[in-house]
């Protein structure tokens, strides 16, 4: 073989090796493209997925679990957790605040600040999504949250207030305490 044809022969084995390599490089682009745009519409489609409202039961409980699971971290999520609960419990952690306040020796406490700031948690797990089912009668409904597990399960009581929604938390009121500033002394024995 010529020296001539040697060349021909190695220039079109590396154009045929190049032509490979473009193409491979075209191939991983185009997945990388792909891969993008799937990732882009993703997350499009997330964030235009509508905030929790209150407007509905299942919105006012998310709007709830997510603010109470973000209480350790953010200071005002004590705050919103209270403004989503019904008007009964309000007025009881309203009555413990006043009865810690009366007891602290000058430091007002704030109705929130009676939820239990880091010791909450979920009974069990759930997923963010498509694990509620909401059962509404008139100003009254339940939701039903579905844990992961098929036996996990928990009815949530819920009222409708000023067209709002509110999660209905059964606090047991304490018993009177007495007041040994004020109390009359006690009556001497015989």
């Amino acid at each position: 073989m010529s020296d001539g044809a040697l060349q021909t022969r190695d220039s079109r084995a590396r154009n045929v090796l190049g032509v490979r390599r473009s193409s491979i490089r075209l191939r991983r682009q185009q997945t990388l493209c792909v891969l993008l745009v799937v990732f882009l519409c993703g997350a499009s489609i997330a964030a235009c997925a509508p905030a929790p409202s209150d407007e509905t039961p299942m919105g006012a409980l998310r709007m709830f679990l997510r603010a109470m699971e973000n209480a350790t971290s953010d200071a005002t999520a004590l705050e919103q957790a209270f403004e989503l609960l019904d008007a009964g419990a309000r007025a009881a952690l309203e009555q413990r605040a006043r009865d810690a306040s009366a007891l602290a020796n000058g430091r007002e406490f704030a109705p929130w600040e009676m939820l239990a700031q880091g010791r909450y948690r979920v009974r069990f797990a759930y997923a963010e999504y498509g694990s509620m089912r909401e059962r509404v009668d008139g100003d009254s409904a339940t939701v039903t949250v579905l844990g992961t597990d098929a036996s996990s399960r928990a009815n949530v009581p819920l009222v409708r207030e000023a067209g709002h929604w509110r999660v209905v938390l059964l606090i047991a009121t304490p018993p009177p305490h007495e007041d040994t500033r004020t109390a009359p002394p006690p009556a001497p024995m015989l």
